[in-house]
């Protein structure tokens, strides 16, 4: 998204990240379904949930063209210091 050159493919982009991570959320609710109490996925589903919050932050500062912001929460949850 960061690497979009104008608004119409930043808003392409953010658009198709929310579009993944909606599949990806929905994959995971599928896996725990199908396997309940397993530890690793009950640790990516925690983990998803972790990320949410900044990621839709990144989402949301391509969408305003404001790349700084969008940089500073990956740095931010990069290095450790997001959610957890």
């Amino acid at each position: 998204m960061l690497s979009a050159v104008n608004s119409d493919e930043r808003r392409t982009a953010a658009i198709a990240a929310i579009g993944a991570s909606s599949a990806l959320d929905e994959s995971i609710q599928r896996l725990q379904d199908a396997l309940p109490g397993e530890p690793k996925v009950a640790e990516l589903s925690q983990l998803l949930q972790e990320i949410g919050p900044a990621k839709m932050q990144v989402i949301k500062a391509v969408r305003t063209n404001d790349d700084a912001a969008a940089r500073a929460t990956r740095r931010q949850h990069a290095s450790g210091h997001g959610s957890r």
